[in-house]
C-alpha cells in the first residue's frame, strides 16, 4: 500500500493508520507490562489453577486502553495508582 501511494501524503496516511490500529496499545502495552512485570498466574506452568490472578486481566486491558487512547504520561501514572487499588 504505502509503496504504490505515490501521494505526498503516503507517509502520514500509513502513521495515522498504524496509530489508529488497536495492536499499537497491545504492542506497546506489553512493553510497559514486562517493566512492571505483569502477570495472570503465578503458576509457571501455566496450566491455570491456585495460582492465577483473577482480575489481572482488567489492568491488562486498562494499560492497552490507555495506549490506543494517547493518555499522557502524567494522567497514565496517576489513574494507574487507582486502577491498582480503588477506592470501594
Amino acid at each position: 500500500m504505502f509503496l504504490a501511494d505515490g501521494s505526498a501524503m503516503a507517509f502520514n496516511t500509513v502513521i495515522d493508520r498504524l496509530l489508529a490500529s488497536p495492536h499499537y496499545g497491545e504492542h506497546w502495552g506489553r512493553h510497559w507490562l514486562d517493566v512492571v512485570r505483569y502477570t495472570d498466574s503465578f503458576d509457571a506452568r501455566g496450566i491455570g489453577g491456585g495460582g492465577d490472578v483473577p482480575e489481572a486481566y482488567r489492568y491488562r486491558d486498562w494499560v492497552v486502553g490507555a495506549f490506543n487512547e494517547d493518555l499522557p504520561y502524567d494522567q497514565f501514572v496517576m489513574n494507574r495508582s487507582l486502577v491498582l487499588h480503588p477506592t470501594h
